[in-house]
C-alpha cells in the first residue's frame, strides 16, 4: 500500500494502474474505519485526474462519497479543509452532499469549524452551496451560536456579508423601474424589500444567541445582530432585562448598554432598580445622567421609602445624590441617615426649593416629623419644629399624626429615650397622656424602657398613672391591668418609682391578676427597691389571685436575701395558695436549697400537704434534693406514723417515694417508725414493687427482711418479678427466687417473667428462671409461649438456649402460629435455621410456609442463604410438591427468580414438573414468563424425555408460550407481575 500512496502522490497515473493490476490489494485495505485511499489521495495534493483515477479503479467503493473515518473525515470536508475547491467541485458533482454528517452528528461545516480547519475562503465556498446554516449539532447549537461564542469576527463578517447581498434578480428589478415614467408607491417600493428580505435572510438570530452576544460581542458584531427592527421587538418581549443591563454593566460594556436601551431595553423593569444600583455603588455620574435623561425611576419604593437615595447617602457620594434629589428624588427617609441628606440638600442651591416644599412629606400617615423622632434626629425636629415655613401642619402633626401602629412622635421619641426631642415636643403642646387601644402611653414607655429623665418631664406636664388596661397586642381580647407603677417595678428604675410615688401612686394597687407591685419586684428580682416599698407600707403578706404572695415568688426565684428581708418583717411564712402549696413546698420544687434550709430555720412547718396531698419530703425526693431530704429529717415530728403512712391522691406513700428515688436511709428510718408495706397505690403497688420495679436491690433485700412480701401483685396481675424481667434487673430478680416467690405467675395478658425476658433479651436472666424451674412452655391469653416471644424478636441465642431445654418447637397459638412462623414474618434466617434443624416435624409446623415464603421471592431480594435453607428444609422432609392457595407449587414459584442449581436440587428431590396451578401455568411457563433461560433449556430436557418422550405438545405450547411472551413482553410487564403470597395459608 506504501508503494501505491508513493505513486498517488507524485501523480503517476499510469503506474497507478499498472500497480494495482499486478498487486493483490484487499478492499477492506482500500476502506475501512480508519483509513481510506480516496481520502489520502486528496490529502497528498493529488490532481483531479489522480483523483478521477481512483474512483474510477475503485467504483464499486466510492459509488457514495458521503461517508466518513472513526476520525469524523469525509472526502469533501477534507478537500474544503485544504481550500482544494477544484476538488471540492468535482466531489459535489458526484453528488458529495455539502451538509452531510459523519458519524458523531456533524455536518461538514461543525466538523471543520470544530477541528479549526475552517478558512475564510471554505466558508464562503460552503456558505454558496447551499449548507443548512441554521442546523443545531448534537450540543444542540448552531454554527453563528460556536462563532459568535468564541469571539470569531473574520467568519461574523463573512456569515452576515453572504446574508445580505440582494440577488442580480432584485436590483435588475429596481433598474426597471428607475426607467419608468410612473413610479411605483412607497409602500409598493418598501414591499419589494419586504420580499426580497424573506428570501435572501435564511440565518435564524434566535433570542438566547442574542441575550449572549450581548455580554461576548463587540458592539459592531451586535449591530449585525440587530439590524432587524423585528428581532428587536421579539427579542425585548420575551427576555427580561434586569440581568441582562446589569451585567453589561459591571463588565464595563456600556457602549452595548447604551444601544440596548435605543433599541427599546427597558431601564425599570426591577422593582429594586438594580441597575441605578450598581451605577450608584460605583458613583458613575455620567451613567447616572444619562439613565435618568432615558427614563429611570429616582424614586423606587422597596424596604426603605427610597432605595436609591438611602443607597447614596449610605455609600456617602454626596454628589450623585444631589443628582438624585435635583432629579425629583422623594426625601422620605425612615433612618438616621436623612440628617446626612438634609445637610447635602441644603447645600445645594437647585435642591433647596423641592427640600422647603417638602420638608414634612407624609407617606401612609409616617412623616418626616415621625422619622426624625424614631430615630433620634434631633436636628430635623428642631428644624421642622422652629421652620415658618407651614408651621399649622407641623403644629397639627404633633397632635394628629400618627403611624399605622397609631403611635405619635411624642411615643416615638420616649421609646428611644430622647430626652431632648421628648421635652421639644411637650414645649410645643404634644398631648402626654396620648395612647391607642393596642399602645402605651408616653409615661408608660418611659417606665418599661427606664428612662427616668423622661418621666420626670411627662410628670411634671400632667401624665397620668392611674392603671389602664393595655392590650399587648389586637388580639388581646382580655387585656393586662397594670399601671406606670407595675411597669416601673418590672423595670427596676428606682428614681421612676420613687417619681411615680411622690405623684401619688399607689404601693398596693394589683394587676388583673391580683399581684401587686412588691410581688412584680420579687419576680424580677429588685431587691434594691423591696425595702423601700415596705418602708412605704406595702402589704408584705397580700395574695394574687391564685393565693401567691411574696415570699412564694421570690422562693420560687430562689432569692435568698429577699427571703430573709421579708423573713425580717415578720412575713406569713406557712400560708398557702390556691394548690396549697406553701413556700416551703416552692422553694424545694425550684431547686432552692439554701432558701428552704433558710425557712426551715424559720419554723416553715415541714408537714402541710398540698391539694395532691404531697407533702415537702415527697417533692424533696422526687426532686432529688438530698441536702433537704436531711434537713427535713432533722424534725422529729416528720416521722410519725400518721405522718409517714399519709397517702397522695394516688394513694402514695413516702415510703414508696423513698424505694422509687433509692434512699435506702430514709427507707429504714420509715421502717423503724411503723411505715406500711402493704399499702397499695392506685394502680395496686406496693413499695416492694416500687424497688423491684426501679432495680434498686439494696432496698429490695432490706423489704424482704422487714418482712415485704415477694409476691405482691399490682392490679394488672404483674408481679414483683414479672416488674424485675421487665426492666432487666438480674440481682434483683436473683434475690426474689432466693426467697421463694412465684416464678410461673402470670400478669398482664397472660405474660409470665421469662416472656418478657426472652422479648427483652435477658439472657442471664432467661438462665437464670429456667435453672430455677420456670415453665418453659407456659402460654399467655394468647396461647403465646416464650419461645415465640424469642423468635418474634430475633433473640437467637435465646431460642438456641430455650430449644435445648426441651421448648416444645411445635406448639401454636390461637392463630395457628408457631415459633418458626415468627422468625419467618421477620426474616430471621439464624432463627429460623436454629428452628428447622432441631424441629423434627418441620412440615407440619411452618416449614411448607417458610418453603414457599423463600421461594416466592422477587430476584432483587434473595439472599446467598437462601439456597442453603431450601436444601435444609427439603432434609428435614418438607413436601418438595407443597402449594400456596392458588395451588402454585415451589417449584413453579423458584422458577421465577432463582438460578440453575436450586431448580435442579428441588427436581432431583421429586419436584413435578408438570403440576399446574389455577391459571394452567406450569414450572416451565413461569420460567419463560420471567427469562429465566438456563431453566428453560433444562425443564425442555428434561420434559421431552419424561414418560418416553411425550411431552411433544406440552413443549410446543410453552414455545408458543416463549415467542407470545417475547413479543408482548414489555407490553404486559405490569400484567405479568407477580403476585405477592399471603403468609398463612389454607390447607
Amino acid at each position: 500500500m506504501e508503494g501505491l500512496q508513493y505513486l498517488i502522490k507524485n501523480n503517476r497515473i499510469n503506474d497507478i494502474k499498472s500497480y494495482i493490476t499486478s498487486h493483490v490489494i484487499k478492499s477492506n485495505e482500500v476502506k475501512n474505519n480508519t483509513f481510506d485511499l480516496l481520502i489520502d489521495t486528496i490529502k497528498s495534493t493529488s490532481s483531479l485526474g489522480t483523483l478521477k483515477t481512483v474512483i474510477n479503479i475503485y467504483q464499486y467503493l466510492y459509488k457514495n462519497l458521503n461517508y466518513s473515518l472513526d476520525s469524523g473525515e469525509s472526502p469533501l470536508a477534507v478537500a474544503l479543509s485544504l481550500n482544494n475547491f477544484t476538488i471540492s467541485n468535482f466531489l459535489i458533482e458526484q453528488k458529495a452532499d455539502i451538509n452531510y454528517c459523519n458519524r458523531a452528528g456533524d455536518s461538514i461545516l461543525f466538523y471543520l469549524y470544530k477541528e479549526n480547519l475552517l478558512g475564510n475562503s471554505a466558508l464562503k465556498y460552503i456558505l454558496d452551496h447551499d449548507v443548512e446554516i441554521n442546523k443545531f449539532d448534537s450540543n444542540n447549537k448552531c454554527f453563528l451560536a460556536y462563532i459568535l461564542e468564541n469571539n470569531n469576527q473574520n467568519l461574523i463578517k463573512i456569515l452576515f456579508s453572504k446574508f445580505k447581498i440582494y440577488s442580480n434578480d432584485f436590483i435588475i428589478k429596481l433598474i426597471n423601474l428607475s426607467k419608468l415614467k410612473n413610479p411605483i408607491s412607497h409602500k409598493d417600493f418598501q414591499s419589494l424589500f419586504d420580499i426580497e428580505n424573506v428570501n435572501t435572510r435564511k440565518l435564524q438570530i434566535t433570542k438566547d444567541i442574542l441575550a449572549r452576544s450581548c455580554t461576548s460581542q463587540s458592539l459592531d458584531v451586535l449591530k449585525l445582530l440587530f439590524e432587524d427592527n423585528n428581532v428587536n421587538k421579539e427579542f425585548f418581549a420575551s427576555i427580561s432585562n434586569k440581568e441582562l443591563i446589569c451585567n453589561l454593566y459591571l463588565n464595563n460594556k456600556k457602549d452595548i448598554l447604551k444601544f440596548l436601551v435605543e433599541k427599546g431595553a427597558k431601564l425599570n423593569e426591577s422593582y429594586y432598580n438594580t441597575l441605578f444600583l450598581h451605577i450608584i455603588n460605583s458613583n458613575d455620574i455620567d451613567m447616572a445622567e444619562y439613565i435618568i435623561s432615558k427614563g429611570a425611576f429616582v424614586n423606587v419604593k422597596a424596604d426603605y421609602p427610597n432605595l436609591i437615595i438611602w443607597k447614596a447617602y449610605q455609600l456617602q457620594h454626596n454628589e450623585m445624590a444631589k443628582l438624585i434629589i435635583r432629579h425629583g428624588a422623594d426625601l422620605n427617609i425612615p433612618d438616621t441617615d436623612y440628617e446626612e441628606i438634609l445637610e447635602v440638600a441644603n447645600s445645594d442651591e437647585n435642591i433647596l426649593p423641592y427640600l422647603k416644599k417638602y420638608h414634612n412629606v407624609k407617606n401612609y400617615n409616617n412623616s418626616t416629623l415621625l422619622y426624625a423622632c424614631k430615630n433620634g434626629n434631633t436636628k430635623i425636629v428642631k428644624h421642622l419644629l422652629q421652620t415658618n415655613v407651614h408651621f399649622n401642619e407641623i403644629d397639627e402633626d404633633i397632635h394628629n399624626t400618627f403611624d399605622y401602629v397609631e403611635e405619635s412622635a411624642l411615643i416615638y421619641a420616649c421609646k428611644i429615650g430622647n430626652d431632648e426631642i421628648v421635652q421639644l415636643l411637650v414645649d410645643k403642646g404634644a398631648n402626654v397622656n396620648y395612647k391607642y387601644s393596642g399602645t402605651y402611653t408616653p409615661l408608660v414607655q418611659a417606665c418599661i424602657q427606664g428612662y427616668d429623665k423622661i418621666a420626670k418631664i411627662l410628670l411634671e406636664n400632667g401624665a397620668t398613672i392611674e392603671p389602664e388596661i393595655v392590650r399587648h397586642s389586637l388580639t388581646d381580647k382580655k387585656g393586662d391591668a397594670k399601671s406606670t407603677l407595675m411597669y416601673a417595678c418590672e423595670n427596676g428604675n428606682k428614681k421612676i418609682v420613687e417619681y411615680l410615688i411622690q405623684y401619688g401612686a399607689n404601693v398596693n394597687e394589683k394587676n388583673l391578676a391580683g399581684e401587686t407591685p412588691l410581688m412584680c419586684l420579687c419576680k424580677n428580682r429588685h431587691q434594691h427597691l423591696i425595702e423601700y416599698f415596705i418602708e412605704n407600707n406595702a402589704n408584705i403578706n397580700d395574695k394574687d389571685n391564685y393565693g401567691n404572695t411574696a415570699l412564694m415568688y421570690a422562693c420560687q426565684e430562689g432569692m435568698l436575701d429577699i427571703v430573709k428581708l421579708l423573713i425580717d418583717y415578720h412575713v406569713k411564712i406557712n400560708d398557702q395558695n390556691v394548690n396549697g402549696e406553701t413556700a416551703l413546698i416552692i422553694a424545694i420544687v425550684n431547686g432552692a436549697t439554701a432558701v428552704a434550709k433558710l425557712l426551715l430555720q424559720y419554723h416553715a412547718d415541714p408537714n402541710i400537704i398540698d391539694n395532691s396531698r404531697k407533702s415537702p419530703l415527697m417533692y424533696a425526693l422526687k426532686c432529688n434534693q438530698k441536702e433537704i431530704v436531711s434537713e427535713l429529717l432533722l424534725h422529729p415530728e416528720i416521722l410519725r406514723e400518721d405522718i409517714i403512712n399519709n397517702t397522695t391522691v394516688k394513694h402514695k406513700t413516702l415510703l414508696m417515694y423513698s424505694c422509687k428515688y433509692n434512699d435506702k436511709s430514709l427507707v429504714e428510718q420509715l421502717i423503724n417508725h411503723q411505715a406500711n408495706l402493704t399499702i397499695k397505690n392506685s394502680k395496686g403497688e406496693t413499695a416492694m414493687i416500687y424497688a423491684c420495679k426501679y432495680g434498686h436491690n439494696d432496698i429490695v433485700e432490706y423489704l424482704i427482711s422487714q418482712g415485704g412480701c415477694v409476691d405482691d401483685t399490682s392490679e394488672n396481675g404483674d408481679s414483683c418479678l414479672i416488674f424485675a424481667c421487665q426492666h432487666g434487673y438480674k440481682y434483683v430478680a436473683k434475690h426474689l427466687i432466693k426467697n421463694n416467690c412465684q416464678v410461673n405467675t402470670r400478669g398482664f395478658k397472660g405474660k409470665t417473667a421469662l416472656m418478657y425476658a426472652c422479648e427483652n433479651g435477658k439472657m442471664d436472666l432467661v438462665e437464670l428462671l429456667v435453672l430455677n424451674n420456670v415453665n418453659i412452655n407456659k402460654r399467655d391469653m394468647k396461647g403465646k409461649t416464650a419461645l415465640m416471644y424469642a423468635a418474634e424478636y430475633n433473640q437467637i441465642k435465646i431460642v438456641e438456649y430455650l430449644v435445648e431445654h426441651q421448648a416444645d418447637i411445635g406448639r401454636r397459638d390461637e392463630l395457628g402460629n408457631t415459633a418458626l412462623m415468627y422468625a419467618c414474618q421477620g426474616e430471621y434466617k439464624e432463627v429460623i435455621k436454629c428452628l428447622v434443624k432441631h424441629d423434627s416435624n418441620v412440615d407440619q409446623n411452618g416449614g411448607r410456609d417458610l418453603m414457599i415464603l423463600i421461594c416466592s421471592k422477587e430476584k432483587s431480594k434473595i439472599e446467598s442463604d437462601d439456597k442453603d435453607v431450601i436444601k435444609l428444609l427439603i432434609k428435614k422432609g418438607v413436601d418438595v410438591n407443597a402449594k400456596d392457595i392458588h395451588d402454585t407449587t415451589i417449584l413453579m414459584l423458584a422458577c421465577g427468580a432463582y438460578g440453575l442449581e436450586t431448580i435442579e436440587y428441588l427436581v432431583e428431590n421429586g419436584a413435578n414438573i408438570n403440576a399446574k396451578n389455577d391459571n394452567g401455568d406450569t414450572a416451565l411457563k413461569m420460567a419463560i414468563k420471567y427469562k429465566n433461560d438456563k431453566v428453560i433449556d433444562f425443564l425442555k430436557e428434561k420434559i421431552k424425555y419424561s414418560n418416553g418422550g411425550n411431552k411433544t405438545k406440552e413443549i410446543n405450547s410453552s414455545n408458543n408460550h416463549h415467542n407470545k411472551t417475547k413479543i408482548n413482553y414489555d407490553k404486559n410487564k405490569k400484567k405479568n407481575k407477580r403476585q405477592s403470597k399471603n403468609f398463612y395459608l389454607d390447607y
